[in-house]
């Protein structure tokens, strides 16, 4: 079992020195860990001469959204196996074992790291009320039983990520539709997020909240296809 490990970033060069430090030292332990790809989206700071410092393959998008940058960085991934995280620090890369453990096994395509379970530094009484609700949506409208439907932390069997067309957050919704589309189960581990480290969020709470609902209604029509 080979995995690579994706990253979407953009102007995170304050983050990645440190990010990339702890991925690297998981991976002595996790021999698994084959490939680090940093997806670069069009950063005006020293994002991909710092990746490329840390050994890793930089994948260049210059189409906008995170998405895009996850889309390309997935086709570039030469293994069978991807984990995805951001790079702003807000995900616990020593998390990663335990995830791709439990994706060992040949029923889950999925394995979400899941806030509501772990906690959360970031979450504001409208981000964690607008996670809820969401996360109940997906599991009403999409057939899942999850905790944290949206949380950018996952690890996945490559699958997952044919014929995705997002291009922001809300790619995170087509993953999971695509898992429960092939029958594979969908599983989570406490993970908590923590604050990001330097930088601002491109997350916009009320505009990203209607693009994972609109995905959510658009894949649940998919589902019945």
């Amino acid at each position: 079992m080979k995995v690579s490990v994706v990253i979407p970033a953009k102007n995170e060069s304050k983050n990645l020195p440190e990010l990339l430090s702890r991925i690297r030292l998981v991976a002595r332990r996790c021999k698994e860990i084959d490939e680090i790809i940093v997806a670069d989206n069009n950063s005006t700071d020293r994002t991909p001469y710092i990746a490329r410092k840390f050994g890793c393959r930089v994948v260049c998008e210059k189409r906008p959204g995170k998405g895009s940058a996850l889309r390309a960085g997935f086709s570039a991934a030469k293994n069978d196996y991807i984990v995805m995280l951001d790079a702003d620090l807000s995900h616990i890369p020593e998390d990663i074992p335990k995830m791709i453990a439990l994706l060992k096994d040949p029923k889950v395509g999925l394995v979400q790291a899941s806030r509501s379970l772990g906690g959360s530094e970031e979450y504001s009484f409208v981000r964690a009320i607008g996670n809820i609700s969401l996360t109940a949506f997906a599991n009403f409208m999409l057939g899942a039983r999850m905790t944290d439907a949206l949380n950018g932390f996952k690890a996945m069997r490559k699958e997952m990520t044919a014929g995705l067309s997002c291009s922001a957050f809300d790619i995170e919704i087509e993953i999971l539709t695509n898992c429960l589309r092939l029958g594979y189960k969908v599983t989570e581990v406490p993970s908590q997020e923590k604050a990001r480290a330097n930088g601002t969020s491109n997350l916009g709470a009320l505009k990203d909240g209607w693009r994972f609902a609109r995905q959510i209604m658009k894949d649940s029509v998919r589902m019945k296809l």
